[in-house]
């Protein structure tokens, strides 16, 4: 059976509604397989996990996109979450109300789009992280959970030096000395950082928006943890302000101002989290063999070091 069909069998049985027209897929997004579904009770999403999507990832992940949608924060509505995915050989699956809205390349095609999808991204943003969690952890409602954030760095940084040095380190750049340097910040800046959700997936492919260029929602808690929320920063600056002119990074962070104040010793506490992001993806990119990414992750980092706190 064509997976077109199986889906349309999926979603008529699981949530009793008529599909009424072909599911289609979406080719847009990494990891999941997204398709389209016309029903009678409006249109949804289905999400095809990868394979290598635990059980125990999908249920963290939806924990964290239902707290996120009771804080307010503008997400599709999560209407089913099947982590066993006997249907479709153990791929699990989830099912959204599908949002109508564009990707922000489609809009963002004059400085009043610009400043109005980043400001309106901000107060977003803003109010994701004031859902705080009851510590710092890898898995939102997961073990193990950390009181501090300078605890669970601790336990962080020896898995991203083992996978670094795995995968041949980086060459210019001693990373173990620079992870203790990361350290170090971590256990100064502590004592003011309180966990939140941290979505850590910010870039383009993550973000709806309207036709008027203001942001719709926010798309795909996949690798959403309990985290200093500064954390978002990281692919943020990377893979988002760095595309577009100053006025974005002015009006990003006018609309997360107006929602909360940033959070202290910020600069610090991005730098602690931009290298802890930076180096853990270019050991996957080299293990994958991703170059083009793992390149990109590089020059970022380099950029990064130039402003050691």
């Amino acid at each position: 059976m064509l997976t077109s069909d199986r889906i349309r069998a999926y979603v008529e049985q699981q949530l009793a509604v008529g599909v009424i027209a072909p599911p289609v897929r979406i080719q847009r997004g990494y990891g999941n397989e997204n398709w389209r579904v016309p029903t009678d009770d409006g249109e949804l999403l289905v999400k095809l996990a990868r394979r290598a999507f635990g059980s125990e990832k999908l249920t963290a992940a939806a924990r964290a996109h239902r707290r996120a949608a009771a804080g307010g924060v503008p997400v599709p509505e999560l209407l089913l979450v099947d982590a066993d995915g006997a249907a479709f050989e153990g791929r699990s699956v989830r099912v959204l109300r599908f949002l109508p809205g564009a990707h922000p390349a489609e809009v963002l095609i004059s400085e009043a789009a610009v400043r109005r999808f980043f400001r309106s991204f901000g107060r977003a943003l803003a109010q994701l992280h004031r859902v705080e969690c009851e510590g710092f952890s890898s898995r939102v409602g997961g073990e193990p959970i950390f009181p501090t954030w300078a605890e669970y760095v601790e336990h962080r940084v020896p898995q991203i030096s083992e996978r670094a040095t795995a995968t041949g380190g980086i060459p210019g750049i001693d990373h173990e000395s620079l992870l203790q340097r990361v350290l170090k910040i971590t256990a100064e800046v502590s004592p003011v950082v309180r966990p939140s959700i941290t979505h850590r997936d910010l870039y383009a492919d993550n973000l709806l928006a309207g036709p008027d260029g203001s942001l719709v929602a926010l798309l795909d808690f996949d690798l959403a943890e309990a985290w200093d929320p500064a954390a978002d920063q990281a692919k943020l600056r990377w893979l988002v302000l760095a595309d577009h002119p100053p006025e974005a990074t002015e009006a990003f962070f006018a609309g997360y101002t107006e929602v909360d104040e940033l959070p202290p010793l910020f600069e610090q506490r991005v730098w602690v989290a931009e290298v802890l992001e930076l180096v853990n993806h270019l050991a996957n990119a080299n293990a994958a063999d991703n170059n083009d990414f793992a390149a990109s992750a590089r020059a970022r980092l380099d950029t990064v070091l130039t402003s050691v706190p």
